[in-house]
């Protein structure tokens, strides 16, 4: 603490008779009011002032440990994140077209498995040209959806348990062991430029029915969406 720094109490405890001089590691000030085992080091004082307080619980405190630039991966990302996804926020449009990237990617992912049930793999890949650009189309399509909503989804798992345990470490950042993660929206990004070129492809040759381009043409659409979202938030980048 460096208003009321240890070497105070120490020279204070001097003039005092019975007195005991204990140490917290990492916390300030105030630490009667705020720590469960220095109130019950005062409870055994007060009880009994003549003894050596009970100071065990000491032992079992947290020990202080340090954060480091090494140990800190985006640091930049995770308050606009968090601040542009609550409910709350002043600014709904990035959480909408959140929402709406979320619901084509569960809805691409329905149209792909009923289409796998209705024909199968194999009797799509023996089909015609266009129908077999049309697979590829909805192959990617399917990835990215997979690899941006399992992203989005352990994201937030992993904001989660910090918050709940070491909320602080969030005001400098990701620990660094999650860094991995990040591949996911990458290689979304990379398939979605892809997607983009089957998307001009399938409308400049007509393929497919003009209900089924609009919907690939949105599902494509819901994966620009997103990236750039990641992009504004700082979290589409690799170290």
């Amino acid at each position: 603490d460096p208003v009321n720094p240890p070497t105070w109490a120490k020279e204070t405890g001097k003039a005092l008779t019975n007195s005991y001089y204990f140490e917290f590691p990492g916390m300030g000030n105030w630490v009667s009011a705020t720590d469960p085992c220095a109130q019950e080091i005062i409870t055994s004082f007060l009880t009994d002032p003549q003894s050596t307080p009970e100071a065990t619980c000491l032992e079992d405190g947290e020990k202080v440990t340090f954060i480091l630039p090494k140990d800190i991966y985006l640091e930049s990302g995770i308050s606009r994140f968090l601040t542009e996804t609550k409910l709350e926020s002043h600014n709904l449009i990035p959480l909408l077209a959140l929402g709406f990237s979320m619901l084509l990617f569960v809805a691409q992912l329905i149209y792909f498995i009923s289409l796998l049930v209705r024909r199968g793999m194999r009797g799509l890949l023996f089909e015609g040209q266009s129908n077999r650009l049309i697979l590829i189309g909805h192959i990617l399509a399917t990835l990215v959806a997979l690899l941006n909503l399992g992203f989005l989804w352990a994201f937030r798992q992993i904001l989660n348990q910090i918050e709940s345990t070491i909320p602080l470490v969030l005001r400098f950042g990701l620990p660094a062991e999650f860094e991995t993660l990040f591949y996911a929206p990458f290689l979304a990004e990379l398939m979605t430029a892809g997607l983009m070129v089957i998307t001009f492809s399938i409308w400049i040759m007509g393929y497919w029915s003009i209900y089924q381009r609009v919907y690939f043409s949105l599902v494509t659409l819901a994966a620009v969406i997103f990236s750039s979202l990641l992009a504004n938030w700082g979290l589409l980048i690799l170290s």
